[in-house]
């Protein structure tokens, strides 16, 4: 959501311009394609934490906000959405969803789960679930 917060949610805007907004948010969460790379997300989710049933789509949240915090650590630091690296991994550890994720022992993997996917440049490099757990275990501690 950014720095704009709750006062945010007061903009008026066209139907066109929501539009635009949400086509360029998109772009930013899925450059492998929309459709694809949220459809790989669920999946793997789903093999990852497979006692899961309800909640997907909590821990789906918690990934796409970690992951838009780690883009944003990488705008150039005029940007109001600019935040660095630690402070934005300290806010979303700080958050009562990732909390609880803590307590069920899923952060490491939705930590390592982010980071790889950020990191991949097309679909085909999406991690396999094998090197998410194995890189889950730089988080572990």
């Amino acid at each position: 959501m950014g720095k704009a917060g709750f006062l945010g949610w007061f903009k008026w805007e066209t139907k066109a311009q929501r539009q635009k907004r949400e086509k360029a948010y998109t772009q930013k969460m899925f450059p492998l394609g929309a459709e694809e790379q949220r459809n790989w997300e669920i999946a793997t989710i789903k093999e990852l934490f497979p006692e899961l049933k309800k909640n997907i789509q909590e821990v789906h949240f918690d990934i796409l906000t970690l992951r838009e915090a780690l883009l944003n650590s990488q705008l150039d630091e005029e940007d109001e959405d600019y935040e660095s690296m630690e402070s934005a991994m300290q806010s979303w550890e700080k958050s009562d969803i990732t909390r609880s994720m803590m307590r069920k022992g899923y952060l490491p993997y939705i930590k390592a789960m982010a980071f790889l996917e950020n990191n991949a440049s097309s679909v085909e490099e999406l991690p396999t679930v094998e090197q998410i757990k194995q890189e889950s275990e730089k988080f572990k501690g």
